[in-house]
């Protein structure tokens, strides 16, 4: 006779991978079919828990007895039939599947009690699909947002029940496997057999490895789309309603813009929309959320107080260009388009504007790569504004006849109107950096 020991170390990043989600404030839970000290043993080692932070529910030997909490020792720590003492203590639970169903014959526990004891365990061992599948529906039901990571048979139904379910595959399998494993049936009970890769059928992603860096790719990918989305809505927000009001301000002074003047500043926002839309996440998860919605007030007031200092530093500055714009050098409504000093203030305005815009609500850190990161996108929005400044100030004839401005009187206050654009500036981007301090400390 002999002894056999056998070891099944843990695959190389799983470590790190779980390390990040847990820094991340995510809480990883474990399912499997495996022993619980198997399963408690793999929880330690993953640095998920400590031995002392877990306790070993066991259910009564009779009828009517009571639960038991047993650290890793075997030595109780609680006895008791109450699921609030249960519930009382500070460490997680290991709970086996036939716990599980113990707990739901318990006549003098309530639907709730019996949920938050779920919610309570971390590590969930001799458990049937069925029973992984309840799991998930139960932390679903109590509000939590649940991803799932299966590898088998046994986890379609957790994988369809989680919100995001990712099947993980061993290896990829060839053309021959793929098209064999289509039709292929059981035999006497007539029953399919699922390949290896069939838990990809209820998933909605699938990851071609068998580690759980999909489950961080996942999250960094989904709240780097999330925060795109978001940042791009108030850009939007902010560019029509500032559109809107400039094209009023220009038909009440009976001024336009000429054609070349639109298609030269109108294609710095398509340039900045591309960039920005392209954002890539960064490799390490932040604890703080993102923001679900725009509809929230860090979202909102934000862009009211940016909208607000716009239209004031626009309002001043068609003052002040009224006061230098000789009412009979107005074009007609239909005649041919001349340029004016208001009309050559507003336009530079307006597209330092949209910089600013681009600049101060691209999100970046801590959920995409700072606009740093990047060479070409910064560096198009500092040469955008040099040569709104340059233009301002008039300081380049050339400039001045491809945007088909008006060359400005040497008694005009151009220091105004740079100024009226560092203040509109400055303004905008305190108030970025204090939601970004109140809503991620940075």
């Amino acid at each position: 006779c002999g002894f056999m020991t056998t070891d099944c170390p843990l695959k190389k990043d799983s470590k790190k991978e779980i390390a990040n989600l847990l820094q991340s404030k995510h809480r990883v839970v474990i399912i499997t079919g495996d022993n619980q000290y198997t399963a408690a043993h793999v929880c330690f080692e993953l640095g998920i828990l400590k031995p002392p932070q877990l306790l070993f529910l066991r259910t009564p030997m009779q009828d009517g007895g009571k639960f038991s909490l047993i650290d890793i020792e075997d030595k109780v720590m609680l006895e008791s039939r109450s699921a609030r003492e249960l519930l009382s203590v500070s460490q997680d639970l290991c709970i086996t599947g036939y716990a599980l169903e113990y707990i739901n014959a318990v006549k003098d526990w309530t639907e709730e009690e019996r949920a938050e004891v779920v919610r309570k365990g971390l590590v969930f061992a001799r458990v049937s699909p069925s029973q992984k599948d309840y799991i998930v529906g139960v932390l679903n039901k109590l509000g939590e947002f649940t991803l799932m990571c299966g590898d088998g048979t046994n986890d379609v139904g957790s994988l369809k029940r989680a919100h995001t379910g990712i099947a993980l595959l061993n290896r990829e399998e060839t053309e021959e496997e793929k098209k064999r494993n289509r039709n292929r049936f059981a035999g006497a009970m007539g029953e399919p057999v699922m390949a290896d890769g069939d838990a990809s059928i209820a998933a909605p992603f699938t990851y071609r490895y068998d580690s759980i860096k999909s489950a961080v790719t996942v999250l960094r990918q989904g709240r780097c789309a999330l925060v795109s989305t978001i940042q791009m809505y108030k850009m939007l927000a902010i560019n029509c309603l500032m559109l809107a009001c400039s094209l009023s301000f220009l038909y009440h002074q009976g001024l336009k813009s000429g054609d070349w003047q639109s298609i030269y500043f109108g294609i710095p926002i398509t340039v900045y929309f591309y960039f920005i839309s392209n954002a890539k996440p960064l490799d390490k998860l932040h604890s703080q959320k993102p923001p679900h919605t725009i509809f929230s007030f860090y979202q909102l007031v934000p862009i009211a107080i940016q909208f607000i200092t716009h239209i004031t530093g626009l309002i001043f500055l068609t003052n002040l260009g009224n006061k230098y714009t000789n009412p009979e050098d107005l074009p007609k409504p239909d005649g041919q388009f001349k340029p004016t000093i208001l009309n050559t203030v507003i336009m530079i305005y307006l597209s330092f504007v949209d910089a600013t815009n681009s600049f101060i609500n691209y999100e970046g850190e801590p959920f995409m790569e700072s606009l740093w990161k990047g060479k070409v996108l910064p560096t198009i929005l500092i040469v955008h504004m040099a040569g709104l400044t340059v233009a301002a100030l008039d300081w380049s004839a050339d400039l001045r006849g491809l945007l088909e401005l008006k060359e400005l009187p040497k008694d005009f206050p151009s220091h105004l109107v740079v100024g009226t654009m560092v203040i509109d500036f400055v303004i905008c981007f305190a108030v970025k950096k204090y939601v970004r301090w109140k809503l991620y400390g940075l």
